[in-house]
């Protein structure tokens, strides 16, 4: 069973986003099966490492789209996502400086960090993108009568 599952209340409404977000979950299952199958430390790290980078990628994509609706708390977003990384990393070192991380510990972080930053951060930007691409739709409606 995977760690987590897709479910619709975690989407923000904007297609290419979802598709990424369901990537990172894929990527988080694939770390729950190698830390439950017992594998070793070089496959556990990169897979943490693929997830950092491609996290990084998401972000920025995710960054340029705020960017590009107006989103007002663009910023804040910037600096949350910031801090995000950072603690991945910080999980990364950690791990390839060999100090003990429970699999709990990580896998606990990787839920809270995913689930509540889309939940809540990534909610406020879906929203806000929807709300403008209906007020524009009803313009253009109203242009076209």
């Amino acid at each position: 069973m995977p760690f987590i599952t897709w479910d619709d209340c975690y989407s923000v409404h904007i297609p290419e986003m979802d598709e990424e977000h369901k990537i990172i979950i894929k990527i988080i299952n694939q770390l729950d099966d190698v830390i439950k199958d017992g594998k070793d430390q070089y496959v556990i790290g990169d897979i943490i490492n693929q997830l950092i980078e491609y996290t990084i990628t998401h972000f920025s994509n995710e960054e340029k789209l705020m960017a590009g609706f107006g989103f007002p708390e663009l910023e804040k977003h910037k600096r949350i996502h910031s801090s995000l990384c950072e603690q991945a990393r910080i999980f990364l070192n950690e791990y390839n400086s060999g100090k003990s991380i429970s699999a709990e510990k990580l896998m606990k972080f990787l839920w809270e960090w995913l689930l509540d930053h889309i939940m809540g951060d990534d909610k406020k930007y879906g929203q806000f993108y929807t709300k403008i691409n209906t007020k524009n739709q009803e313009t253009q409606e109203v242009l076209i009568k």
